[in-house]
């Protein structure tokens, strides 16, 4: 027993002096802005956790990159996962839009049971992630925030050449579906060429849209207002030719 315990003492000082020698910042504070401006290219609170019978342990990292881990519950499985309300699961869509492009990786807080494994809901609501990043992928990966983050429940980010924006509807009452019109900053420098509902440039996506000032009011039809169970975040492609 005694063995055991120092061998396990002894493999996490050597995780400790890996992660001392891979700190870049002695100084170094996690920011409390969770609309991360830019890459943080300094070595961060990147963890993995050792599950225990006094609770989870987490080590220091040793790669040099950004983690992000939003949520704040214990990593346990919770008594009931279904108790999880609609509102809780839609924060995971809002992550993605305002804390997902300036980091390489993402954590979900998802603990196995007793028997090992995780929940039927857990595997359903990663399964809808996927789809769902499998469709607008496309203004999460390799995307640069926007001045304009956030307009009520609605979140932007832009891609790399800057003429197209992403906005990100937050669906957050699932009993409702998308409004008939929505209200958008228009980007300043650049003239809007055309709007799209999703990442597909066909022209049965297109929209009708009108400026106002210095808003885009985008016309939604009326079938494509239509929510489906798994439409947490909707995705609006606007895409600018610069003059």
């Amino acid at each position: 027993m005694n063995k055991l315990i120092l061998g396990f003492l002894c493999s996490h000082l050597v995780l400790y002096s890996i992660g001392q020698e891979h700190n870049t910042s002695a100084n170094y504070t996690k920011p409390s802005d969770s609309l991360a401006q830019k890459n943080l290219s300094e070595w961060g609170d990147l963890k993995f956790g050792l599950f225990m019978h006094w609770g989870t342990y987490s080590q220091w990292g040793i790669v040099e990159s950004w983690s992000l881990c939003p949520e704040d519950e214990d990593w346990t499985q919770r008594k009931d996962p279904r108790s999880d309300n609609y509102y809780e699961y839609v924060k995971a869509y809002e992550n993605l839009q305002t804390q997902f492009n300036p980091v390489e990786n993402y954590l979900l807080n998802i603990a196995p049971g007793p028997n090992g494994d995780w929940d039927t809901d857990a595997y359903k609501r990663l399964e809808n992630i996927g789809e769902w990043i499998n469709d607008y992928g496309e203004g999460i990966y390799n995307t640069r925030p926007v001045s304009t983050s956030t307009v009520k429940n609605i979140y932007f980010t832009q891609n790399k050449d800057e003429n197209t924006v992403y906005a990100f509807l937050l669906n957050e009452d699932q009993d409702k579906n998308l409004p008939a019109k929505l209200v958008v900053p228009l980007k300043e420098g650049g003239k809007l060429r055309n709007v799209n509902m999703g990442s597909s440039g066909l022209a049965a996506n297109r929209v009708k849209w009108k400026i106002v000032g210095k808003n885009i009011e985008i016309i939604i039809p009326k079938k494509k207002r239509l929510l489906k169970s798994n439409d947490y975040a909707t995705m609006i492609k606007m895409k600018y030719i610069y003059l």
